[in-house]
Order: structure tokens, then C-alpha cells, then sequence
């Protein structure tokens, strides 16, 4: 069974109110703290913002249907929803001056939000450069700090969780495909070599049906959005400070997406949802098989991702599973229904591997390209013992991390029918 036009956009919220606040914010490891602090940098309630229907989180869907819409449509959707919602911006309020006030700054926050949600300054995407508003194109410190970590890659204040969360899992699973292929153009005598390298990104197109194996290179440079205000990435980054590699990797996707000649794409597009079952396969140029969940069961689902783990023999020292906890392939889950469970709808997620505890209930890991805002119910607590591939070799990454401080923010162990309830398709791409 194959479903087609079902679209993954979710924003992450919590770097779009740093945007629009224009600083760091100090969110702490608690999470309905962060939460509060969210909601009041947004000027929002926590339903509106993480709502199922949300057009914060999904604002190029239509409320109810989910179905997808224009830029102008958007525009328009979202400045109606922000306007209902802001209560100083009611004009019934008593006409004091703290309320005009509440009034200028809720009309300011208004529109800073439309400013970063709707980057392009046209009513659609452009082939051409584009610079967003209130940043500035810059190199922002190297490409690798030591090697691609799938806990590296972190969304930013745009719709293309599809992408980081297909990107975190290849760094999980195969992180020597994460390449840096850099070659040094020519320097004349007033330029430096720093803003002349150049990297070569492939991505593949899909040749026959989940076969991605039509070869795309780009060239690109480490020049990227950096937020004027706090000077640092508008979109995609690395847990690591000053690492490039993902905000590279999703430049060079942006370009490859819109056509782009240049070195200063439009993302606006790529902001706009995509099918995380297909993105891991342009990244990777793998065989992609999807398993989707409308026709299978949970046991089904459980042997297909352990079919992707490392297999053990019956000496293993871990072998009451018969496989690795951990996969040898980039997996990806898509499409979430509902915000059940602490879930974001419309959402997509990488996937780790599995778990089981003493009861013998299975888990499927996953982690929230947010690099934060884990589920919180019908999850594992404690630790999950990554049991990788080397014979009687584990170590124990922490779950439910809430804080965005750690690496492990947002990774969480859901329970197997759970999972099979909630998201709408789970996707490999073998290679």
C-alpha cells in the first residue's frame, strides 16, 4: 500500500522565539518551565502553539484537513490566527496606557512572527539569491569537528523537520556517508581562502520505485543565514557550536529543491513540508522500503526494524533479542496523527533502534530533530541500553531528556503499538 501527498512541516518553535526575541534564551531542563517561557516569548498559549492543527507549528497547512496551501494563503491564515489570538491586540480592551502599551508590543511580536515563518519577500519561492530578513550571510566556524554525530543535527525556525530528522539518521547509522568533499576555488589577491572553499553535497533522485541511485552534485560554500541579533544560525545547526556541517547539508538541500545556480538559495520551499520517507533516500542514495502502518501490525513493525538492527549468533553474550538494539541502517518515522502522548503531529522523527524491558514490552527510540521536547506518556523510563554491534558491547544513553544542554535532548523510547497508532509510516534506506 503506497500513500502519496502526505507532507511533514512542523517548525520547531522554541528557535523561532529566540528569533523573534532576538537572544539566547536560558530555557532550563524543565519542561513545562520551557514550555511557559515559550508561550510568553510567543504571546501564545501552549494549545495554540502545539495544537494538532496548529499553523505556528504547520503554517503552510490548512487547520482540520492538513492539507497543503500557498505562501499567500498562509500569509493570510496566520495573520488572522495571530491577530485572534493576541488578547492585548483586542480593540475591546479599556484604552489605558499600559493597555496601548500591551497593544504596540503584541503588534510587534505579531509581526516579527510573520517576518521569520515567511522568509521570502515574494509570494513564492525564488531561483534567485535571497538574503531573509534580519540576517546576514556568513561562515560560521567549520565543517566537522570531529566526525558527523547523529546528535548533531538541530532544526531551526523552518518547516523541514522531514529533512533534519532523515539527516540525523544517517548520522546515527552510517556517519561516514556524511562526507566532506571541500576543494579550495581560486583566491585572487584581495579574497582569503576561508570564504572561497567550496563542498561538494550529492543528493539522489529516485530512479524506480525506492531505488535513489540519479546522482545530483552541488557545490556550495560555509556561508549560511546568521541571525543578526544573536549571531547565530537562522535554520539548521550543530549541537556542537560553531560545527557547519548540518546547516551545509540543508543549504545545499534548499538549493538542490528550488534549482538554485548560485550560493544563496531560497528555503522558503523546503520550509513548506516534505515526506521523510523520501528525503532519506535523496540523502543517501540507498534502496528505501516504507512500512506503512495502516496495513501492518505491531509485531510486524517490531521484526522490520530489528531486521535493520545487527543480527547476533547464539554465543553472543546479547543475544536474547537475536539482534543489536541498535540499527545499521538510516530509519526515519513519518506523519504523525495526533499530538497524543506528547507527539508532534505532523512531525517527523528519527529512529534509533529498539528497546525492551523486564515485562518483555517493546520500545521503538526515536529522536525529536528539535534536539529537545521528548514524548511524555507510553514511554521507557531510565536509560536505553544501546547494545551495538560489537559482541557484548553496550553503553546506556539517557531518555526523556527534556534540557536542550544535553546530547541526548529529545530522544524517548515509545511503546511498539503506540507508535504503530500514532505515526503513519516508518521508512529504511538500505545502501
Amino acid at each position: 500500500m503506497e500513500e502519496k501527498n502526505i507532507l511533514d512541516s512542523a517548525i520547531n518553535p522554541f528557535a523561532l522565539a529566540e528569533a523573534i526575541s532576538e537572544k539566547k534564551i536560558s530555557w532550563g531542563s524543565d519542561l513545562n518551565s520551557q514550555k511557559k517561557k515559550l508561550s510568553s516569548t510567543l504571546g501564545l498559549s501552549e494549545q495554540d502553539i502545539f495544537g494538532e492543527d496548529s499553523p505556528i507549528l504547520h503554517p503552510f497547512f490548512k487547520p482540520k484537513t492538513m492539507k497543503a496551501i500557498g505562501i499567500p494563503e498562509a500569509k493570510k491564515q496566520l495573520e488572522e490566527f495571530l491577530g485572534a489570538r493576541m488578547k492585548p491586540l483586542q480593540p475591546n480592551l479599556k484604552k489605558t496606557a499600559a493597555n496601548e502599551e500591551k497593544r504596540v508590543l503584541a503588534l510587534a511580536k505579531k509581526e516579527r512572527i510573520l517576518n521569520f515563518v515567511f522568509k521570502a519577500t515574494k509570494e513564492s519561492y525564488s531561483t534567485g539569491d535571497v538574503t531573509p530578513a534580519n540576517c546576514t550571510w556568513k561562515d560560521n566556524g567549520i565543517f566537522f569537528k570531529c566526525a558527523a554525530e547523529g546528535d548533531d543535527p538541530i532544526q531551526g525556525s523552518l518547516g523541514d523537520c522531514y529533512f533534519i530528522a532523515a539527516l540525523a539518521a544517517v548520522a546515527w547509522a552510517k556517519p561516514y556517508s556524511i562526507i566532506n568533499r571541500a576543494s579550495l576555488c581560486y583566491c585572487d589577491s584581495e579574497g582569503d581562502a576561508e570564504s572561497n572553499i567550496r563542498h561538494q553535497i550529492d543528493f539522489f533522485k529516485q530512479a524506480s520505485n525506492g531505488n535513489y541511485s540519479t546522482k545530483v552534485a552541488l557545490e556550495v560554500s560555509d556561508f549560511i543565514p546568521i541571525l543578526d541579533s544573536t549571531k547565530t544560525p537562522l535554520y539548521a545547526r550543530s549541537f556542537d557550536s560553531k560545527e557547519t556541517w548540518p546547516s551545509v547539508y540543508e543549504k545545499a538541500y534548499a538549493k538542490y529543491r528550488v534549482g538554485h545556480t548560485g550560493d544563496k538559495p531560497d528555503y522558503s520551499l523546503i520550509g513548506q513540508g516534505g515526506c521523510t520517507e523520501h528525503t532519506i533516500g535523496e540523502i543517501t542514495g540507498g534502496k528505501v522500503t516504507v512500512k506503512w502502518h495502516s496495513s501492518t501490525s505491531a509485531s510486524a513493525l517490531l521484526k522490520f526494524i530489528q531486521s535493520n538492527c545487527y543480527a547476533w549468533t547464539a554465543n553472543d553474550f546479547w543475544g536474547k533479542d537475536g539482534y543489536s538494539h541498535r540499527l545499521k541502517y538510516p530509519m526515519v518515522a513519518g506523519h504523525p496523527t495526533s499530538n497524543d502522548c506528547g507527539v508532534v503531529s505532523s512531525h517527523s522523527y528519527s529512529i534509533l533502534g529498539f528497546d525492551h524491558d523486564d515485562k518483555g514490552q517493546y520500545y521503538v527510540v526515536l529522536r525529536n530533530p528539535w534536539g529537545r521536547y521528548p514524548a511524555t506518556k507510553d514511554v521507557k523510563t531510565g536509560n536505553w541500553n544501546v547494545i551495538s554491534y560489537r559482541q557484548g558491547y553496550g553503553s546506556m544513553i539517557p531518555l526523556n531528556v527534556t534540557g536542550s544542554t544535553s546530547r541526548w535532548g529529545g530522544i524517548f523510547a515509545l511503546k511498539i503499538e503506540t507508535y504503530l497508532k500514532i505515526f503513519g509510516c516508518t521508512a529504511v534506506s538500505v545502501y
